[in-house]
This record gives structure tokens, C-alpha cells and sequence, in this order.
């Protein structure tokens, strides 16, 4: 299976374009507001544990929607692209407690948090290694191995594709809960 992740200007100008992706998973945007405040109001003493942060995240949700949302919205707010490691060519592997620790990773981080989380939440999740374009990648353009990671979770059964990781700080719907053959731009 196949799955691109584009650069977010690019996917910011596609969704403007295309209007609101509507998936069978949606949250009203009521619920979602008040599970992104909840993601949003962990402390910082559960942030240092991932069981304690996963609890927290989890806690008072029932459908694994709003369990995913909670984890997607705070990894979303409080993990940084490493973009120094990304540019460099310096990417280290880091595992869940490291880039908790450390606040910041490339994108096999914040797929390593999120399955953690998730997994601690009670939820199925898998890492995925793959291929992504960025900027200034031509058309056609042959990968020699993966380099990027993002993460498949079960959600009330379905096989939904999540990425927490992005370059860009701004909060991407796109990204969440996609399902798995879903490309976000024709022609690539």
C-alpha cells in the first residue's frame, strides 16, 4: 500500500480547494472542540509518563474517535518537528520516552509516541514505514528506501491512517483518521 504525505502548504491549498473531507469517523465540531480542550489541558506532571498521559487522554471517552482525537490533538501541540535533524541528514531513531522527554522528533518519533499513547489508551495502532514527497521533489522521482513513518489505528473496527508528525505546526485535519487508500492530491 501506497500513501503520500505532502508538504502542508500544498495540502493546506488542496483542502481549501476540496472543502471539508467528510470521513464515517467525523466528530462534530462541538465534541471536537471540547476533546482538543481536554487533549490541551494535560499537565505538565502527566506529561512526563506516557502510561499517566495516555490515561489522562483516554479518560472520560468511550469511542476510540474521541480517544485518537485526544491523542492526535496533543501530540499535534506539544511535539516539534526536529527540523535542524530533518535538514541536516542527522535523524536519529528515538524511542516514545525520548521524544516525550525531548518534545521534539521527525516523523518516526511522533509515529513511535502515538502508537505508544494509543496503545496505552487501549487502541490497535501500527507504525508504517513509506514513502513521502516534500517540496522540490519532482514527479516520477524513484525512493531508494522509506523516509517517512505514520500510523494505522482501528477505529470501531476500520483501518484508518493517522500522521501526528508534520513539518508545519498547523493543526491538519487531513491527516486524521484518512481512510487508507484516500490521496490527498491527483496527479502525483
Amino acid at each position: 500500500m501506497r500513501l503520500f504525505r505532502f508538504a502542508p502548504g500544498i495540502v493546506s491549498a488542496i483542502l481549501m480547494l476540496l472543502g471539508p473531507l467528510s470521513y464515517s469517523h467525523e466528530i462534530d465540531e462541538k465534541r471536537r472542540a471540547a476533546i482538543d480542550a481536554h487533549a490541551l489541558a494535560a499537565s505538565p506532571e502527566l506529561e512526563i509518563s506516557s502510561k499517566a498521559l495516555a490515561t489522562y487522554l483516554a479518560q472520560n471517552f468511550h469511542s476510540d474517535t474521541e480517544k485518537v482525537r485526544a491523542i492526535y490533538r496533543w501530540i499535534s501541540d506539544r511535539i516539534d518537528y526536529d527540523v535542524d535533524a530533518f535538514l541536516s541528514g542527522n535523524v536519529v531513531v528515538m524511542s516514545s520516552d525520548e521524544v516525550l522527554k525531548k518534545r521534539m522528533s521527525v516523523c518516526g518519533g511522533f509515529a513511535s509516541l502515538f502508537e505508544e499513547l494509543a496503545t496505552l489508551a487501549g487502541l490497535e495502532v501500527k507504525s508504517i514505514s513509506g514513502y513521502a514527497k516534500s517540496y522540490g521533489t519532482v514527479q516520477g522521482t524513484h525512493f531508494d528506501k522509506p523516509n517517512h513513518v505514520w500510523n494505522a489505528v482501528k477505529v470501531d473496527g476500520e483501518w484508518r491512517m493517522i500522521d501526528a508528525g508534520k513539518y508545519s505546526k498547523v493543526l491538519s485535519e487531513g491527516f486524521f483518521l484518512a481512510p487508507p487508500g484516500r490521496r490527498l492530491c491527483q496527479g502525483w
